[in-house]
């Protein structure tokens, strides 16, 4: 049986992905064995869910279009990975809570409404995004020529919609990560406690600027190559390296 011969850069960039995954599993088991408190636990439920983004990375983009059960199966994966993007989001808007507000004087209200609006928007990007399968110039391909091609592109086909639905998401997430700053700025006066904060904003911040840049990326003909790819890749493997530097006492 033939299968469909993909991009070399999606070869390429397996091992970057499997590096990643397997830092944010390292990560996630240390801070929660650290100290198992409701805000470690939510950051180590945080990490594992973005794995599940990377996994399936790991997984459609050399295999969507082998045939069509799995096309049919990736684009599950694809739905997993749209809502993993959005819930890890949303944790992290949480954990953000918790670190200005205290657990107990979190505002439950807005907690509820803001994870019943995350919730509703993966559910609408997951039904609206889907994976497409183009020959290099763009083209569409029928199922009865992926294997015959000699080069095949899988991709999401990203409209307006999905970019709107997105972007409430990432704009609370930066709006998290800036108020650990603004917390950083007026109430923290330790110097080591200060540092290891902003190891944890340039961690987490490195996960949207991630995805932004692969966006832009994306979105420019002719600049998608394996130099590129990699740089992204390096944003979230660094990621949770300064996390875990912000954990370190």
């Amino acid at each position: 049986m033939l299968f469909a011969i993909y991009n070399l850069i999606e070869y390429l960039t397996e091992f970057p992905k499997l590096i990643e995954i397997s830092l944010f599993w390292i990560l996630g088991i240390k801070i929660y064995h650290a100290d198992k408190s409701k805000l470690n636990i939510t950051y180590t439920i945080s990490f594992f869910v973005w794995t599940l983004y990377t996994l399936a990375d790991l997984i459609m983009w050399i295999t969507a279009a082998n045939d069509e059960t799995w096309f049919f199966i990736d684009n599950i994966i694809r739905d997993i990975q749209v809502v993993a993007a959005v819930v890890f989001a949303f944790l992290i808007f949480f954990s953000t809570q918790i670190v200005v507000k205290g657990y107990q004087g979190l505002n439950w209200k807005q907690i509820y409404i803001v994870g019943s609006i995350f919730l509703a928007i993966a559910i609408s990007i997951a039904l609206i995004d889907k994976l497409v399968i183009k020959d290099p110039e763009g083209n569409l391909l029928d199922p009865s020529k992926w294997n015959s091609e000699p080069l095949v592109i899988v991709s999401a086909n990203i409209s307006l919609v999905t970019m709107i639905l997105m972007a409430f998401p990432l704009i609370l997430y930066i709006h998290s990560i800036w108020m650990l700053v603004r917390l950083i700025s007026h109430k923290v006066d330790d110097k080591n406690l200060r540092k290891r904060m902003f190891n944890l904003i340039i961690g987490i911040s490195l996960i949207p600027i991630g995805i932004v840049y692969f966006a832009i990326v994306l979105a420019i003909p002719g600049i998608y190559n394996a130099f590129m790819v990699i740089i992204g890749r390096i944003f979230w493997i660094l990621a949770p390296i300064f996390i875990w530097k912000s954990q370190k006492k």
